[in-house]
């Protein structure tokens, strides 16, 4: 299939890999109208593509993203209520439902700073990461604003109730060593082995079979609002269809396989 171009993102694929980055490295990768439109657009692409088996999402330059652009949001100072959810509902939501919808797992790479929009985009993916380089902040009350584009939904999933207060609340500035000590981020790497570090891990889950990584997802998502029992009978579904799977057939095929020939060995053999 063909790919877009776009003005302020890029997208590409490396093999199985696809990767989404901001770029308006200039503003930090600051997003505008024609940010959240193209957004849009290129998840639409991600999501049609066969070939696509993880989404990395990171920015170009030496930030990730630095959320809303603020010269837009002096923009709508005169705006009314209805206008401001009616920009939210066609922009906004649709960005962030694309992106936790996608049929594939999604690694946030941040890069360098993130803020308000752009780490409430990080937030909708599975799996964050985190150069050295990286300086968190939500910067929400800074301007007077409460956490949007999801962020009420996942930060507290992600770390918890009280500390999602304490953060939005005094706006405090996390370095990538004191996010991953809060939880906002699962492995902080330094910033020179960065992008070989996310690119090994994306082609690591690449690798993993392709229907136990989107049914286990799928499991996980539902059973985190759900009663045990709730858990219990999605996770039969999701297994039953597994077991009936190619993938499940071939692997334990090898791996019986592959136990056989080390007991077929001699011992001395074994030992080495």
């Amino acid at each position: 299939m063909s790919w877009p171009t776009f003005e302020t993102l890029q997208l590409a694929r490396d093999g199985p890999v696809t990767w989404l980055r901001f770029n308006r490295p200039a503003r930090l990768n600051a997003l505008i109208e024609q940010s959240f439109d193209e957004l849009g657009k290129a998840l639409c692409v991600v999501r049609d593509d066969a070939v696509t088996r993880v989404l990395v999402l990171t920015g170009n330059g030496r930030g990730f993203c630095s959320g809303s652009d603020v010269e837009g949001l002096r923009d709508r100072f005169g705006w009314s209520a209805p206008q401001q959810m009616k920009r939210f509902d066609e922009m906004g939501r649709h960005v962030v439902l694309a992106l936790y919808h996608l049929p594939v797992p999604t690694i946030a790479a941040i890069n360098g700073p993130a803020a308000g929009g752009g780490l409430s985009l990080a937030l909708a993916c599975d799996i964050r990461v985190a150069s050295e380089a990286a300086a968190i902040r939500f910067g929400y009350t800074a301007i007077g604003l409460i956490p949007d584009l999801g962020a009420t939904y996942f930060l507290p999933r992600v770390i918890g109730l009280s500390r999602s207060c304490r953060l939005l609340w005094t706006n405090a500035r996390l370095t990538a060593t004191e996010a991953l000590g809060t939880g906002l981020v699962d492995e902080v790497t330094p910033a020179s082995e960065f992008p070989a570090r996310v690119a090994t891990l994306a082609a690591s889950i690449a690798a993993a079979p392709a229907l136990a990584v989107r049914l286990g997802r799928a499991a996980l998502r539902g059973a985190a609002d759900a009663t045990l029992e709730q858990a219990l009978d999605g996770e039969a579904v999701a297994q039953s269809v597994c077991l009936q799977s190619g993938d499940h057939r071939e692997r334990v095929s090898a791996f019986l396989a592959r136990r056989g020939s080390t007991a077929r060995r001699p011992a001395a053999m074994r030992a080495e």
